[in-house]
């Protein structure tokens, strides 16, 4: 595959995305968040701000931008702390999570990772606690659905 069909296959991922978020972001909000003003206030701006990044993104796009920051759409490569094993999850829209290690952006482990770097130690907050996870690989794949 060529350098530039990659390269405009990202770009269009990333476009897809905004238009959903553009359609669905009330959608997201009533189906996903609590009741609560608090909960729906803090998904939309997680959803604000990560469209915000990706048209930032988009208007100086290189491919090394991309791979720089988890988004939705990255496989990331992590190991959680005091564990010598490691795991890979791929972050999706809620919608998409039918897949074997697919988490939703909006579950606590795919907000926590969010715009993560390689070598990034981040806290995860959990109904169990906070888990520390190190991001060792992150790579943007191509929606092959």
């Amino acid at each position: 595959m060529s350098h530039s069909i990659l390269t405009n296959g990202f770009r269009d991922g990333l476009l897809k995305q905004l238009v959903y978020f553009d359609e669905n972001k009330y959608n997201l909000l009533d189906k996903f968040a609590s009741s609560t003003d608090f909960e729906k206030n803090q998904i939309d701006r997680l959803v604000k701000h990560y469209q915000k990044r990706v048209e930032n993104i988009l208007a100086g796009f290189h491919e090394d931008l991309l791979q720089s920051r988890v988004l939705i759409g990255s496989k990331v490569l992590l190991q959680f702390e005091n564990e010598d094993q490691t795991e890979t999850y791929h972050i999706v829209l809620p919608d998409e999570t039918n897949y074997d290690n697919c988490i939703s952006f909006l579950s606590p482990l795919g907000k926590g990772l969010l715009f993560a770097q390689c070598k990034d130690t981040i806290a995860i907050h959990t109904p169990q606690g906070e888990q520390r996870v190190l991001v060792l690989k992150n790579e943007y794949v191509l929606n092959t659905s």
